[in-house]
């Protein structure tokens, strides 16, 4: 849907709240696709896996991030200790 097609929906919804309301709602959708293409993206390149099973099967992987994240926040020095141990800064 480009947006001439959304500006005659626009003109026919003149004076009709609801019609103007879904216009407005049409256009933004537009834009979040113009902004993030990830689902046409994954149409494309996989058309027969939904995007549900792709988020889902993502989703372990970003827990195990977020666990890494606050491992860090809560002991830091693990973060130096293998470079400190690499470089011979430390012996232990």
């Amino acid at each position: 849907m480009d947006l001439a097609e959304l500006a005659r929906i626009k003109r026919r919804c003149s004076g009709d709240d609801a019609c103007a309301e879904l216009a407005n709602a049409l256009k933004l959708r537009r834009q979040i696709d113009d902004i993030f293409p990830m689902d046409d993206l994954i149409r494309n390149v996989a058309p027969d896996i939904p995007l549900r099973d792709v988020v889902l099967g993502v989703l372990p992987f970003v827990g195990l991030m977020a666990l890494a994240v606050l491992v860090l926040c809560l002991a830091p020095s693990i973060a130096t200790w293998f470079p400190d141990v690499v470089l011979g800064l430390r012996t232990s």
